[in-house]
């Protein structure tokens, strides 16, 4: 989802920069000026195009699909009013240029601009959901663990209680009455009699 989100935004910035210079050549008299200027739209046209390219490749929910869609159609309402709104201000037709840009290319390079942040959001909520999904399989993954440690270390304290008590059953006799003679021996009473 980081890489969508990098892709729409490369594509908010770059129809950021196409609206700007857009507007730049239209107010410039000299050529060479609107030249430079509608070569910088062309460049970041292009640089839009890449993104939405490799946006298109990767997989979507329908959400994502139908968001696409829907950038798209507006990417191809937009730009011919736009293209149109350069025309007309490059011919010097300001009048008919500033009715273009007001009535027309703004609203729908504004609409355009809101589609691609609402696939922002759209990513940015599935990331958060994402997230949210693997700190709960980390949850049950430790707690898993943990029980499985706890379970092992009860079955390793009975079983060592077990060997322990086979043990000292095969050897014979209790230990505390074993310990009471090794002390009487150790205190010197060797006439202490030893139950075999």
């Amino acid at each position: 989802n980081n890489v969508k989100i990098r892709h729409s935004s490369e594509m908010s910035d770059a129809l950021h920069v196409a609206s700007r210079t857009m507007r730049t050549a239209a107010l410039l008299d000299d050529k060479a000026q609107q030249k430079a200027e509608l070569d910088k739209l062309g460049a970041s046209r292009q640089r839009y195009d890449q993104a939405f390219e490799a946006l298109s490749r990767m997989p979507a929910s329908e959400a994502g699909k139908a968001l696409r869609a829907q950038i798209a159609a507006a990417r191809d309402a937009a730009r011919p009013l736009n293209d149109r709104f350069v025309a007309l201000a490059t011919a010097g037709n300001i009048a008919d240029a500033s009715t273009v840009l007001l009535g027309q290319a703004i609203p729908a390079t504004q609409k355009w601009q809101d589609l691609i942040r609402e696939n922002i959001r759209l990513q940015e909520a599935d990331t958060q959901r994402l997230y949210q999904e693997a700190e709960a399989d980390y949850a049950a993954a430790r707690n898993l663990l943990i029980g499985t440690n706890l379970a092992a270390l009860v079955l390793a304290a009975l079983l060592a209680r077990r060997v322990t008590r086979s043990i000292t059953g095969a050897l014979g006799g209790e230990p505390e009455a074993a310990a009471e003679v090794a002390k009487r021996v150790a205190s010197g009473d060797l006439g202490t009699p030893v139950p075999v």
